[in-house]
């Protein structure tokens, strides 16, 4: 059985609800109308609020993380972005980041390799 060591167990944040799901099978409210989406722990997803086109860049940076069972866990997040409409990104003009959050603080601590632009945001949120 692949799970059979508890320490190998993972943690799954149900994005929604906010209920945490131990690894193994489990039967979850999928309605038509909401895409089901689970964070696997130690990871987290960024995101922002909706926006009509590319080119209109929001002043907030969500990141929901699951730092899981353990305490003391970090989390990664890579980020990455371009303008959505040229290839200018060939030529190394787009942002790639590594958010590192660190367990149970809502500042993260950012650590950002980047070419291009500067990030388009001017606060990040931890959720």
């Amino acid at each position: 059985m692949p799970f059979e060591d508890e320490s190998r167990k993972l943690s799954w944040l149900n994005w929604w609800s906010g209920e945490r799901l131990e690894s193994g099978y489990h039967e979850v409210e999928a309605p038509l109308d909401v895409m089901p989406i689970f964070v696997r722990e130690g990871k987290g997803i960024p995101h922002t609020e909706s926006v009509e086109n590319s080119r209109e860049l929001p002043d907030r940076l969500y990141i929901k993380k699951n730092a899981g069972r353990e305490e003391d866990l970090d989390v990664r997040v890579p980020l990455y972005h371009d303008d959505g409409s040229s290839k200018d990104f060939a030529r190394g003009n787009y942002f790639y980041g590594v958010f590192h959050v660190q367990a149970n603080e809502k500042t993260p601590g950012l650590e950002v390799k980047h070419r291009g632009y500067e990030p388009f945001w001017e606060e990040v949120e931890v959720l």
